[in-house]
């Protein structure tokens, strides 16, 4: 079983820094419980969002998101902001 990692800066307000992580497990053995030991592990104490796949159909994968109400946010412009 491996967890890997992927921690990435956004701006808050008031010239804050939060994260967007993702944990990604790979290899043999319960993907769930993996990766609920894991991001216990790494919010500890501290207030998050998680988020899981839509379609339940990847049990690999959690994204997890600190600050998200003080994030900064403009305007969704649907010509301009696409994936």
């Amino acid at each position: 079983m491996s967890i890997k990692i992927s921690e990435n800066t956004v701006s808050l307000t008031h010239d804050r820094k939060g994260k967007i992580t993702i944990l990604f497990f790979s290899g043999t053995g319960d993907p769930k419980t993996a990766l609920n030991i894991a991001v216990s592990q790494y919010v500890q104490n501290k207030p998050h969002n998680q988020f899981i796949e839509i379609h339940s159909d990847n049990d690999y994968v959690r994204v997890i998101v600190s600050n998200i109400n003080e994030m900064i946010y403009k305007p969704f412009i649907p010509q301009k902001h696409l994936l």
